[in-house]
């Protein structure tokens, strides 16, 4: 709020020279923020060349280097990219970002082969930026550079995700630390989060507030004006009362506003001399770190180049995985080298077994694969680009016609070239650009401008464009009505069209991960476990795909495991110490090094007189017990528990004992050779079962070793209708059946002093939060308690992909799910193969077992198609004797229920 020039007047009457010192000081200012310039920092380059010169001289050098064959295409497109560049006065950034991208790659910090637009362009590519020759994918280098639209270049790289800020201190030192700075980032009141913070301040219920906010439609960027004309409930919940009304009049002044500020991700902004002489500067109240107090936005408009330098989990997997391989199997990858036409890899991806694969281990993705069966690197690319909202529409036809079961067409011949290889479907942003050249004549940086026009709705500009499109579609005797129907159609698939740089170059990783994952399982399991160590879920995701691959997990072990998650004997990964909860880096490395220094721990009391007592504390050693890290000594855990306090005490001394060179006062001897006694064991019973797994679960974050729903896996499979590995793939409000183990529970009191409860429900290969209100905990107390195994009903409530829950309206216990749930009995079975005896026990075993469910037979006769018959008159149990009956007589996978 400002004051106006009347209210300062007023404010001020007593002293009216203080309003016009105010004036004279305003008419003494003369500053005009100078715009469209560029400020580019000075680059370093060896005497007697110039910028334009050393430009070139690499970039040819590098071509020669990287293409086996230079034919005319290439010296063209290079002379023509290198001539775009030095007229739009770009040389500097080019071989700023060279500069770090060669270092990184000198320091062997792993890089992206490329990343957005700039994978189109050749110069690029020469010097090392990318990795992917743009003319073997027919890549555009109008799609990053456009001679006709002026804009500053913007090559985002991705590093090492825990090397990364060494290349941000590399620029540092280069450039100088007064030049160099992070960017800062201002987040803003979205729809939903407006509501949800008035909502607070306005005391109105959270339950109410988060029920509103649901209501506005979930579209990106959706404004509180539009979204109340889009859902009649959230119009109704303005109007319900005065506090509502308030709600959302306060809200939609609020909207779009920042709401803090904070440090972009990746943006690194380099100024030609001290930054202060440029811009302002922020400083954060929260660390002391510093950033630009302009914007991204704000930075280009002044003309200060940015560098966007992000940190990619999979490629620090991507180098573990490749230095596991080689301290395995002393087998030297180069990954940038690797095959890429490998039919093993593209069955893997056929198989859809994805999971820890970059970008394509969705469930939604994994079926789409498998309908695929890509097999060759064109078709990962697609799927990159289609699997998103609104093009998603089009994964069936593309499958369909790669299959050969619809008809690839085309509305003219000069189409069919540049949808050939997306079997004439528009998938890319580029094929906009490509057929706005071919059908209508447009250069490439023109087509790139419609392209634009059409992607972001600038009617005006279309208007303009059709008319131009239609008369130059003319000129290639295409008749004005096919031109409007061939605009339509590119219309339609320019808003959804994706940029086909991008999707190259992040298929190339997902390959590369593919690769690994197909060849050396172990070793990239292992890795992707490592990197995600402290996500409980993806874990647990992990560990489930390793037993799909016949990877059997060693539990944590002070004698065997290493730092990180590794390979072990045979098909083996033996479970990372530093994954375990309360044991950090520093403490699983003072394990490692002492065991590899001086041998294996002999008992709880010399681990903890061995390892470094500054890493090692009551917390770190309970927590290596109760994970069964120490159940390769002597003892059982709960033995060792209960000597954790006197374990600890006992290293403490012995430590201090040897670091101080004292004599033994207690042992009646003199010097090192008289050590002090190391204490007995606390006699103790075992623990049970149970009491084991829930230990593992405390210091791991799941169940390791068992699982309290081993035995349970048939009904959990058959009812369950939820995947917990992948809880992505849920929707806000979508109906769930549930099987799992009750942990955590917490009781809550609403408003009214009625009892609620809070719980985790455990599945086998995942875990999800749960709500149950009032009504619903008191029908169901008896079951809703901790370690109790039930099934459980109710609809996901998701606000983002990391924070789903169940809101609870129905619990039975999991012994009674067969019979709630279970409508068939699937038996499947060759006739030539099963005796004749075991089909004669079933017979008696269905009258004995006679219920409300179908018996259905599944007939498989050699190579013959299967049958399915369902057996008449006869309707059985789906009581577990039953079941377990009919397994042993059919097999464990030949059974199940539905």
């Amino acid at each position: 709020y400002i004051k106006s020039s009347d209210q300062m007047v007023e404010l001020f009457k007593d002293t009216p020279e203080a309003i016009e010192n105010t004036q004279r000081i305003n008419e003494m200012c003369q500053f005009q923020l100078e715009t469209g310039v560029n400020h580019m920092p000075e680059f370093p380059i060896p005497e007697r060349r110039s910028l334009t010169d050393h430009l070139d001289a690499i970039t040819w050098e590098g071509m020669e280097r990287r293409v086996k064959e230079v034919d005319t295409r290439y010296r063209e497109r290079l002379d023509y990219e290198l001539d775009v560049i030095k007229k739009m006065g770009f040389p500097g950034y080019f071989l700023i970002t060279h500069d770090f991208v060669n270092y990184a790659k000198q320091e062997n910090i792993p890089v992206d082969p490329g990343r957005g637009s700039a994978a189109g362009s050749l110069v690029a590519y020469s010097l090392g930026i990318t990795d992917l020759d743009p003319l073997q994918y027919d890549l555009l280098f109008e799609r990053f550079l456009n001679p006709d639209r002026v804009s500053m270049p913007d090559i985002d790289i991705d590093f090492c995700y825990d090397r990364r800020e060494e290349v941000i201190d590399y620029m540092r030192d280069r450039f100088g630390h007064d030049s160099v700075t992070q960017i800062i980032t201002f987040n803003k009141l979205k729809a939903r989060a407006v509501i949800r913070d008035v909502g607070r301040v306005l005391e109105v219920p959270i339950k109410e507030t988060d029920r509103i906010a649901k209501l506005v439609p979930e579209e990106l960027g959706i404004k509180l004006p539009a979204a109340l004309k889009k859902s009649p409930e959230l119009k109704q919940a303005s109007e319900l009362d005065e506090v509502h009304e308030q709600l959302f009049d306060y809200s939609q002044v609020l909207e779009g506003m920042n709401r803090n500020a904070g440090k972009h991700a990746a943006g690194l902004v380099i100024a030609p001399g001290i930054l202060t002489d440029y811009i302002p500067l922020y400083k954060s109240a929260k660390d002391g770190s510093v950033t630009s107090q302009y914007d991204m936005k704000a930075l280009e408009d002044v003309g200060l180049i940015k560098f966007d330098f992000l940190g990619l989990r999979t490629l620090t997997v991507i180098q573990e995985a490749v230095d596991l391989i080689k301290k395995h199997r002393d087998v030297d990858i180069n990954i940038s080298e690797i095959p890429m036409d490998d039919p093993e890899v593209y069955k893997l991806f056929s198989d859809g077994l994805t999971i820890g694969l970059f970008q394509f281990e969705s469930s939604g993705m994994r079926e789409y694969l498998k309908k695929l069966k890509p097999t060759v690197l064109e078709d990962l690319f697609a799927m990159n680009a289609l699997y998103r909202p609104g093009p998603m529409g089009n994964i069936n036809d593309f499958i369909a016609r790669k299959h050969g079961e619809q008809k690839v067409t085309s509305l003219h011949p000069l189409m069919e070239n540049i949808l050939k290889e997306t079997y004439g479907i528009i998938v890319y942003q580029e094929q906009v650009m490509q057929l706005g050249s071919e059908i209508a004549g447009f250069s490439l940086s023109k087509a790139d401008l419609m392209r634009r026009a059409m992607g972001k709705k600038i009617k005006s500009l279309m208007d303009e464009m059709k008319e131009e499109f239609i008369s130059g579609a003319r000129k290639n005797d295409i008749n004005e009505k096919l031109a409007r129907q061939i605009w339509d159609l590119i219309e339609k698939f320019a808003e959804y069209g994706f940029n086909k740089s991008h999707s190259a170059a992040y298929s190339v990783i997902a390959y590369q991960t593919a690769y690994l994952k197909t060849h050396y399982p172990v070793e990239f399991m292992a890795a992707n476990m490592s990197s995600e160590k402290d996500n409980t879920d993806k874990i647990q995701m992990l560990l489930a795909e390793c037993r799909k691959l016949g990877i059997k997990i060693i539990p944590p072990d002070v004698n065997a495991s290493h730092v990180h998650f590794s390979p072990g004997e045979g098909k083996s990964i033996i479970y990372g110490l530093n994954a375990i909860k309360k044991v950090g880096g520093k403490a699983a490395e003072a394990i490692m090094e002492e065991r590899e220094t001086n041998g294996p721990f002999e008992s709880i009391f010399d681990f903890c007189s061995r390892v470094d007592s500054h890493n090692l504390n009551k917390g770190v050693v309970e927590a290596l017990v109760g994970c069964g890290g120490m159940d390769t000594l002597p003892g059982t855990r709960w033995e060792q528990f209960l000597s954790v306090e006197d374990a600890v005490y006992h290293g403490q001394r012995v430590q201090t004992l040897k670091n101080t060179n004292q004599t033994d006062l207690f042992g009646g001897g003199g010097g090192e050779s008289a050590m002090i006694r190391e204490p007995e064991l606390s006699d103790a019973p075992s623990w049970n079962n149970m009491d084991l797994l829930n230990r593992e679960r405390e210091y791991i974050g799941f169940y390791l070793t068992g699982h309290p729903l081993h035995g349970y896996e048939l009904e959990i499979q058959a009812f369950s209708n939820v995947d917990l590995v992948d809880l992505t793939t849920t929707r806000d409000e979508q109906d769930v059946r549930i099987g799992g183990i009750i942990s955590g529970m917490k009781i809550h009191y609403d408003k009214r002093n009625n009892q609620m409860a809070f719980f985790t429900l455990n599945g086998l290969d995942g875990a999800i939060e749960a709500l149950t209100f009032s009504d619903a905990f008191s029908k169901h107390k008896e079951y809703i308690a901790n370690d109790s195994l039930v099934f459980m009903e109710g609809r996901v409530s998701k606000r983002s992909d990391d924070d789903v829950k169940v809101l609870v309206n129905k619990v039975i216990r999991l012994e009674e799910a067969q019979n709630e749930y279970a409508r068939e009995v699937h038996i499947s079975f060759d006739p030539n193969v099963i005796p004749g005896a075991d089909l004669d026990e079933m017979q008696v075993m269905a009258k004995r077992y006679s219920g409300a469910c179908n018996l259905v037979f599944h007939l498989r006769e050699g190579n013959k198609r299967e049958r399915v018959m369902l057996a008449r008159n006869v309707r059985v149990s789906a009581n577990r004797s039953f079941i377990r009956g009919l397994r042993e007589s059919f097999g464990q996978d030949n059974v199940w229920l539905a």
